[in-house]
């Protein structure tokens, strides 16, 4: 199994599942997955950020998101709604990851 039955954060239209082998964290958004570490996942969250705060965001959002993948490259439609959506999915990710590292740290000593 790639990823375990249980979310590890979810939002109206996304989720994110812990991979079952790597440590990867595999994200979903209106049909699109990615599995990402989480180096990369703080650069999607980096990069969404910087569109938001962008004055011409309707411009870089019309075109989406570029992801690549071995088979080629796929663009990602976001509206400035689910581009927030991402944004903050990624976001949560990120701390619990980070809550998981901690906890670890403390009950290994």
């Amino acid at each position: 199994m790639l990823r375990s039955d249980s979310p590890i954060v979810e939002s109206t239209n996304g989720i994110a599942y812990r991979m079952g082998s790597g440590s990867r964290t595999l994200l979903g958004l209106r049909g699109t997955w990615m599995a990402l570490t989480r180096e990369q996942l703080a650069g999607v969250g980096n990069a969404i950020a910087n569109i938001l705060d962008c004055p011409f965001k309707a411009r870089h959002l019309q075109d989406g998101m570029l992801l690549r993948s071995k088979d080629g490259d796929h663009r990602m439609p976001l509206t400035e709604e689910s581009a927030k959506e991402l944004h903050g999915l990624v976001n949560d990710v990120l701390l619990v990851l980070e809550a998981e590292t901690l906890t670890e740290t403390v009950f290994a000593d």
